[in-house]
């Protein structure tokens, strides 16, 4: 072929890639025309899963071509467990609908921690807002308390320290775990949060005196624990060298007391590296798939996302898909003896404790998905799943809409406004 044949032949195909790209944008264009995209948050409204959530909606927007209205909606439930479920198997598969969830599902799934069959390793990762470059996982006492340092919470002459958390598979929940097995920590876990912000109100109100939460959620959400001296930080997780806002506090890594402990403590950590992970479901087509991932980083990058940010004081240090995937990826290279270890850990967190509140019902809303009761003078409220909520009446199964106001209730649930387990009635 003569070199001015080749020189026609690359104009053809650079023109054909270009005529391409314009068909698929102008496709693009066409289907996000009019639509929402839902933007699913696995956790309570003000937490930092919410945080970061809500700021991305406002800015993505306009980087989806035909700049879609995006919509956050939260979903709750076992830990973010029951938002990833829906995102990976039932959510619509046209690039509508993405969200967020426990950074460390992909790890516990792995691990066989959870039952519910979805397949995360096989979803469409856009990336994560969060690296920790600027960020860490911090356990953090109340200033009012006797612990000191680290050492403190590993000393017999002191009672343990008690911990908030949502549920087992949370990262509120299995790093304080964790680390009262490989450093002997002497702490009790308080799970039933609903979220993170409602777990930080206990702290506040002194109903538990210890947390472990990412430093930019505290920025963001509760900055008078560190403004006020209100909380008193003990470690730091998901740090290679300790961050500059605690030069004198040390790292997990650093008090690992033999290689194993080291080995457990940075597999843990390894979802941290993408602290905010946002997903969409597999199997999309080629082209949403293409835009979606674009539109994330652009906006991840985009300067007046990352002014806001900056104003929330939360960590944008963006990764986009295909690191997170690497990241995943590592994980699975893991060797065999680590993560029998690490799961046999895991293995042994004792079940979610389940309370129960009976009264009568006095209102019911979305055909029975939301139910309250009158309950020592007080309305309280239970979520019920169509799938995971078991609901007897006189007796028998029934359905949640057949829940009727005047009907007597007990609530089986691991706390107020969480989706309960069973719900009998009779009436």
């Amino acid at each position: 072929m003569t070199l001015k044949r080749i020189s026609s032949a690359l104009v053809l195909a650079a023109l054909a890639g270009g005529a391409m790209g314009m068909a698929q944008t102008a496709s693009a264009v066409e289907f996000y025309k009019g639509k929402r995209i839902t933007l699913i948050v696995g956790y309570t409204a003000g937490g930092g899963y919410d945080t970061y959530s809500r700021l991305l909606a406002r800015h993505m927007e306009k980087h989806v071509p035909s700049n879609p209205t995006i919509i956050v909606k939260n979903m709750t439930g076992a830990g973010s467990i029951k938002a990833a479920a829906y995102i990976a198997d039932i959510a619509p598969k046209d690039g509508t609908v993405f969200g967020t969830f426990s950074r460390s599902i992909a790890l516990s799934k792995l691990l066989g921690l959870i039952k519910v069959p979805f397949d995360p390793f096989k979803m469409t990762w856009l990336g994560s807002l969060s690296s920790y470059k600027d960020d860490a996982y911090m356990i953090l006492v109340r200033a009012d308390t006797p612990y000191k340092t680290i050492k403190d919470l590993q000393d017999p002459g002191l009672p343990p320290a008690i911990f908030s958390a949502t549920a087992p598979g949370s990262t509120g929940y299995d790093v304080p775990f964790m680390l009262k097995t490989v450093l002997g920590l002497r702490l009790k876990i308080i799970a039933g949060y609903p979220g993170s912000k409602q777990g930080a109100l206990a702290f506040d109100r002194n109903e538990v005196n210890a947390v472990s939460q990412g430093l930019s959620s505290i920025r963001a959400t509760q900055p008078h624990w560190i403004k006020d001296k209100k909380a008193r930080f003990l470690l730091q997780y998901g740090r290679l060298t300790r961050h500059p806002m605690f030069p004198n506090v040390p790292t997990g890594r650093e008090l690992a007391p033999n290689a194993e402990a080291l080995t457990l403590i940075k597999l843990q950590e390894a979802p941290l590296f993408m602290a905010r992970p946002y997903a969409a479901p597999g199997g999309m087509p080629a082209e949403r798939t293409k835009v979606l991932k674009k539109a994330f980083m652009d906006t991840a990058r985009d300067p007046a996302f990352v002014a806001a940010g900056r104003r929330l004081k939360i960590d944008i240090s963006p990764i986009d898909g295909d690191a997170v995937t690497a990241i995943l990826d590592d994980l699975k290279k893991s060797p065999p003896a680590v993560l029998a270890k690490y799961k046999a850990i895991m293995a042994s967190r004792p079940p979610l404790p389940m309370i129960t509140h009976s009264g009568k019902v006095t209102k019911t809303k979305r055909a029975g998905r939301r139910v309250w009761i009158s309950y020592k003078g007080k309305e309280v409220k239970a979520k019920v799943s169509g799938s995971r909520t078991k609901v007897t009446i006189n007796g028998k199964k029934a359905k949640r809409k057949a829940i009727k106001v005047g009907m007597t209730c007990t609530f089986t649930y691991a706390s107020v406004g969480s989706t309960a387990k069973k719900i009998d009635c009779k009436g």
